[in-house]
């Protein structure tokens, strides 16, 4: 019996429409196609504090990404693109 792919796709854009989470979001399919575990990581939804070396421990947030990380077999990450110019 083959083992499953656990795929992790990060999300950095914070507009509500964004054309590179949706990409995201197909490639992900794509995954889950293939025969792959997926988990979309929204950076909107997960609200992550600044990073400050005197806190002794992550937030609820921060672990969620921790943990996803640690579990992750592979990782796909989306940019937002500035379409000014």
């Amino acid at each position: 019996m083959a083992t499953r792919l656990t795929i992790v796709g990060v999300g950095g854009s914070t507009a509500t429409v964004s054309r590179s989470r949706a990409a995201l979001q197909t490639a992900l399919e794509g995954a889950e196609t293939a025969g792959a575990d997926t988990r979309l990581l929204d950076i909107r939804q997960l609200d992550l504090p600044m990073y400050n070396p005197d806190d002794d421990e992550p937030n609820q947030s921060a672990t969620a990404l921790i943990d996803a990380s640690y579990s992750a077999d592979g990782f796909l990450w989306s940019s937002p693109a500035s379409t000014t110019r």
